[in-house]
């Protein structure tokens, strides 16, 4: 009974600290930990929250969805690769992806591209006529096709272009509809602000599950394992994308340049992400001074991995990464600052886990020393973001 104690406690205070407000992190993360999670198996009882809603009230399955990542070969055959080890050409990796659910609800897909744009990419018109009033067992694909699995000569995908970096797709099954999201429906674009998506991320009770599906190569199911609050599942996807002009092949392929790549955009992406919460905290409980790691983590505004990663826990890097977060209070008319200068984990030789140091400050500038040995400064080259 005590065990039991502990493993709620914990429990617990890990889904507390799951709540974030930009890079995705594992709300909660148990592979393979719910025995009684079948996809079409009624254990909950689900209530309509509002009196508009078509969702009929009685005993439902949990909200699961599968989804999974294809890319078109030179060959013209689709592969189903792992996002967290293939890294994406601008202009040259074409790919789709797909996504089927568990049972009747709302599906909604935003892309939060590197510049910080966060666009509608279902429901919008003309994929799956606008409806994104979805059913058990169907499989949403992006762009639309009529082979789901396969990617044949006709079929459109899609490329990254631009700025490299990593673009983030959310995932948001709903038992009833978003009002603010149902509005790309009627739109063939449509971008949102930042702080809905937040909204909409803070406000879910959701205690996540995944699995791999072994039926199916490299697809993950995603499960709201909370037996309560069962009303929407939400799911981030990361996507590394880069400039460089290389054959395509999985990251994990003694592809080293790839896995730095990968490294690097998830390296600025946390302290974009570092930046905003730092925001945050002076504003609120900070009183016009801002956090340390400890702060942050205590006020749920970072999760454990960045936390690891910035000096608190087991030390273990965030892809390849740490950081240092300096702070100073503010005094004598003089405002608060901080400084949070990233660093590859290992900096030397071929095994070293990024090509160079960042910099961001509380301007929001994120600058870099396009050196993996030597830090970024405030005087350091802007990358632009």
């Amino acid at each position: 009974m005590k065990t039991k104690k502990i493993l709620y406690w914990t429990f617990l205070f890990l889904l507390i600290l799951s709540i974030n407000l930009g890079l995705p992190s594992i709300t909660i993360f148990a592979e393979g930990s719910c025995e009684d999670c079948k996809w079409d198996e009624p254990i909950i009882e689900a209530k309509p929250k509002k009196s508009t809603s078509k969702t009929s009230s009685g005993k439902k399955p949990l909200l699961m969805m599968e989804w999974k990542i294809l890319v078109k070969q030179t060959n013209g055959e689709a592969l189903a690769v792992n996002p967290n080890e293939f890294v994406f050409r601008n202009k040259v990796t074409g790919y789709r992806l797909e996504v089927k659910v568990n049972q009747s609800g709302y599906l909604y897909i935003v892309n939060k591209s590197v510049d910080g744009t966060n666009e509608i990419v279902f429901p919008t018109k003309g994929i799956n006529t606008s409806n994104n009033e979805v059913v058990k067992n169907q499989v949403i694909t992006i762009p639309k096709t009529k082979t789901p699995g396969t990617i044949s000569q006709e079929d459109d995908v899609l490329y990254f272009e631009g700025q490299q970096g990593a673009d983030i797709v959310y995932l948001i099954f709903s038992r009833e509809q978003i009002d603010p999201l149902q509005a790309g429906a009627n739109a063939e674009y449509l971008q949102i602000n930042s702080s809905l998506l937040q909204t909409i991320k803070a406000s879910s009770a959701q205690e996540v599950v995944k699995q791999k599906d072994p039926k199916e190569n490299n697809a993950t199911r995603v499960i709201n394992n909370n037996r309560k609050d069962n009303s929407d599942l939400i799911e981030t996807i990361v996507l590394t994308h880069t400039n460089q002009s290389k054959s395509n092949s999985p990251a994990n392929e003694n592809n080293l340049a790839d896995i730095r790549a990968r490294n690097m955009a998830n390296a600025i992406e946390a302290l974009r992400l570092f930046h905003s919460v730092q925001a945050t905290y002076q504003a609120g409980v900070g009183q016009g001074n801002f956090g340390s790691t400890k702060d942050l983590l205590y006020q749920q505004l970072i999760d454990t991995k960045l936390a690891n990663a910035s000096g608190i826990g087991d030390g273990s890097p965030y892809f390849g990464y740490k950081f240092q977060i300096k702070n100073i209070k503010a005094k004598g008319g003089n405002l608060a600052d901080f400084t949070i200068i990233a660093i590859p984990a290992i900096q030397n030789g071929q095994d070293r886990t990024g090509d160079s140091c960042f910099y961001v400050d509380a301007t929001g500038v994120i600058r870099t020393s396009n050196s993996p040995t030597v830090e970024a400064t405030s005087t350091s080259k802007p990358i632009g973001n």
